[in-house]
This record gives C-alpha cells, structure tokens and sequence, in this order.
C-alpha cells in the first residue's frame, strides 16, 4: 500500500515515473474475503523528503472478480519549498481467469485506473495527470504460502507542469512471496520497471503482520529502490500500516 514536491522547472531530475501502488489484496492485511479498511503512514527519506498518509478499501468480491481502490493525502519537500494536498484516487480490479483461492495454480488479469484530480507538485505519488494500467498475473501455492509473478504495462499522460519524459509509458515485471500463519504474516516483493526511452529501476520491500485479534491488524514495512540514481522515484521507505475488517 505505498504506495515526495519539486518546482515544475525540471522535474525529470529526480526521478523518472510514479511511486507504485499495489492492489490492496497483495498485502496480508488487506488479503482476506472479508472487507478491509487500511490506513497506512509512509515517510520517505530521498530523493526528496515525504510523509504519505493513505487510506485502501478492499476486496469488494463478486464471483471471481474483486475490486478495491486508495487514497491517499501527501507532504513533500522539493528544492522551492514544501507542498501537501490529497492525491490521484485510484481503483484496482481484478478477474480470475483460471483456478480459484485454494488450487495449487491460478490466472488473472488485472488493470488500475487514477483518477486525476491532484496537482503535478505532487509529483511522483500523485500528478494529476492520466494512468492505466493492465496485468496478467499467475499465482502458485495456496495459504499459508503463495508465490505471485506479474507482468504487463503502464500507460500516462503528463498533467500541466510535467513533461513526458517524467511520467514515460512503462513494462513492468515483478514477483512476490507471501506466508501467513494464525498470528503473523510476512511479504517480500520484488519489482523490475523498464519506462520508455530506456530508463529503468528496480524496487524491492517487504513487511510483517501481526494479526493481534479479530478487530485490528497492525505492519511494519520498509523497501528500496536499486538502479540508476537518477531514475529512482523513492530510494527507500518505512511505513506503518493498520486494518479493520468491516464486515
């Protein structure tokens, strides 16, 4: 669920691309059938300084599809000065194709959508520009143990202030492995984006839950991005993330 401002003069100097933001059901907290409401601090060291506070609603399940969606509200700090304001909506939806929660391979497609209603000094967690985006996913194993890998595309289109070598159409790789037990429940992710004109980064985080009783879910978390300086959107990250079930 990670998912900070610089001036509007040359923001490609900072990164290239937006900061990921996973669909709620790959985190242990927001994985169940039951409806989850989350609520998740993140702060980020570099390369500029930002605190986000998000919120994530999910799974809304119907047969085999289910849907989900964030918001978030962003603190950044750039070379003119800080900024803070709420964040592109985004909504998550997936249909499985193949297998079900328990057999021991499944298939689904996957595809995201922001809506663009934040300002580009928001930059790279939220632009106000356009952003779909479409996966194919094959998952393996079944709880306590799942491996998931993923691949497919990004597609944006830069708001006012930014260019389109700051938000490029990207191909995205990635693969997860998650356990969980009656109490406790760890995730390690890794995520390889290749944006048009060559730029590439690599991030990787992971994250332990503590299922502490039926109404309160509590995780730690943290992760890095690898690759060249220049390209990175958010060198590394701490976040601390609670969820309830609402029914």
């Amino acid at each position: 669920m990670f998912s900070a401002v610089l001036g509007l003069t040359s923001p490609a100097a900072y990164g290239r691309g937006l900061v990921h933001e996973d669909a709620p059901w790959y985190l242990p907290d927001l994985a169940d059938s039951t409806l989850q409401l989350g609520f998740a601090a993140t702060y980020v060291p570099a390369p500029r300084a930002a605190a986000v506070f998000q919120t994530a609603l999910a799974p809304w399940r119907k047969g085999p599809v289910r849907l989900g969606a964030t918001w978030s509200f962003v603190s950044v700090r750039g070379p003119t000065g800080e900024a803070s304001g709420f964040g592109d909506p985004k909504f998550f939806a997936r249909l499985r194709l193949a297998g079900s929660d328990w057999t021991v391979a499944r298939l689904f497609i996957e595809g995201a959508a922001r809506l663009p209603t934040a300002s580009a000094k928001l930059y790279p967690y939220a632009f106000g520009g356009q952003e779909l985006e479409l996966w194919g996913v094959v998952g393996f194993g079944a709880p306590p143990l799942e491996l998931l890998l993923g691949g497919g595309g990004s597609w944006t289109e830069p708001s006012t202030g930014l260019t389109p070598a700051d938000v490029p159409h990207a191909t995205r790789a990635w693969a997860q492995l998650a356990r969980r037990t009656a109490h406790w429940g760890a995730r390690v992710r890794c995520d390889f984006d290749r944006f048009d004109g060559g730029a590439y980064r690599t991030g990787i985080c992971a994250g332990v839950t503590h299922f502490a009783t039926d109404a309160i879910r509590a995780t730690v978390a943290g992760g890095v991005e690898i690759g060249p300086r220049r390209d990175r959107a958010a060198e590394s990250f701490v976040q601390l993330r609670f969820a309830v079930p609402l029914r």
